[in-house]
């Protein structure tokens, strides 16, 4: 593979119908060429095809073993078309391996070279993204979104040190290194469009409408806030099964986004090109009053997460000594196996950063924590692979996700029923 550009950066732009079609047929003809048993070339490794896991509007993955070992890999492969993102990906990757948090929270990038005319990305082999994961098992308790939201706020925080900014945090680019061993255990993925914040472009479209921060929308600064803002949209979702602003229209998206939120400062808006008005969050009650002021807790850093105006929004840094996260807030509760369950599972992502009350975890119920995963889900459809091309144009219907907020302002229900009464709605 050639030098890399210090200047590349990839940006986000809205795919016309004709341009998803391409893409579509390009990504279906990489996929073709990996053929199971088929050998392919790199730079210090030959590699034997086993398996594609999957492929997208950007490119494919399959499973390879390393010739001569038993070492199993995720190749990635993409057109020359692709060479600025491919770089751009390989360069930023390379950047966090400085980092001590590398390991932990980013997805590894172990060797990249071109072979007949392709590009080739050799990665770790993970587990399962979090679509996946939400598609089995259904909504997660407070609890598990914390040890994922953990582990997110210190991989933002580590890109903030260097100056990067993600830009296309989202469900599909969270992975599970491996489930069944390590529960909960994530790393953050696809780097193709992430970008030195001082590069970031700061007109037009970028971040999927989903979780795109509203200084996106109304042309106003930006900067790695919007990483921040699309995590607090992720966890969210996470936990309620549902995005919170609509994702089919600009102009729902803000309108939800500022019924619920509130208007930015008006000396804000002055700098931007656009403008429009919100305010909610949730309240959820069980029959668990530990649990209870652990979702209290939760929304408190979602909603700071969620701020509107980015200079007064919660740094990654920070979300990390927030209650929720310390869990300072359980100190005391009533609900002492709730406690050491909460614990537990954070010790099981983060070893060493959470004392140990010396009890075994007590299994609370059966759900997606217990659910058994296959280590090499044919699921890799990270790694800045865009959408699957068999399901492009369903993705969120699948899950309800396409239910936007403003659909139960009328006849709100299950964990929604509630939720309006935390942001003062009318």
């Amino acid at each position: 593979m050639g030098s890399l550009s210090s200047n590349l950066s990839t940006d986000w732009e809205t795919s016309s119908s004709d341009t998803d079609e391409t893409n579509s047929s390009d990504s279906e003809s990489l996929s073709s060429k990996l053929i199971p048993g088929m050998l392919i070339d790199g730079n210090s490794n030959d590699y034997i095809v086993e398996e594609v896991l999957g492929s997208g509007t950007y490119g494919a993955v399959a499973r390879c073993r390393i010739q001569g070992t038993e070492k199993v890999v995720a190749l990635k492969t993409m057109s020359r078309r692709d060479y600025s993102s491919f770089c751009n990906e390989t360069k930023i990757l390379e950047r966090l391996k400085k980092l001590p948090q590398y390991n932990n929270h980013f997805i590894r990038l172990n060797d990249s070279f071109s072979f007949q005319d392709l590009l080739y990305q050799e990665f770790e082999l993970l587990d399962e993204d979090l679509w996946e994961f939400m598609e089995k098992g259904g909504s997660l308790k407070v609890g598990e979104v914390r040890a994922i939201a953990q582990q997110l706020l210190v991989a933002l925080s580590a890109l903030k040190q260097l100056g990067i900014t993600h830009t296309d945090i989202k469900i599909d680019n969270i992975m599970f290194v491996n489930h069944e061993a390590h529960p909960f255990r994530v790393k953050l993925i696809d780097f193709g469009m992430a970008c030195e914040t001082q590069r970031l472009k700061q007109k037009g479209a970028m971040q999927n409408l989903t979780y795109r921060a509203p200084e996106i929308t109304l042309g106003l600064p930006r900067d790695e806030a919007i990483d921040t803002w699309s995590l607090g949209c992720l966890l969210s979702g996470l936990f309620l099964k549902t995005f919170l602003f609509p994702h089919n229209s600009e102009y729902d998206n803000l309108r939800i986004i500022m019924k619920l939120r509130g208007q930015p400062d008006q000396k804000l808006l002055d700098k931007g090109t656009l403008a429009y008005r919100t305010e909610w969050f949730f309240i959820h009650n069980t029959k668990n009053s530990t649990e209870n002021e652990d979702i209290k807790a939760f929304l408190d850093l979602v909603k700071k997460m969620l701020t509107v105006d980015p200079a007064n929004r919660i740094l990654p840094a920070d979300a990390l000594k927030h209650p929720f996260i310390t869990m300072e807030h359980l100190n005391g509760c009533s609900d002492k196996r709730y406690v050491r369950n909460a614990r537990k599972l954070m010790r099981n992502v983060q070893p060493g950063k959470f004392p140990s009350d010396g009890e075994s975890v007590i299994s609370e119920r059966p759900g997606p924590s217990q659910v058994p995963v296959n280590t090499f889900s044919p699921c890799m459809r990270g790694f800045s692979l865009g959408a699957p091309v068999h399901q492009k144009h369903q993705k969120h219907s699948r899950l309800g996700f396409n239910q936007s907020i403003n659909q139960y302002f009328i006849n709100p229900r299950g964990k929604l029923k509630n939720l309006l009464v935390y942001l003062n709605y009318p």
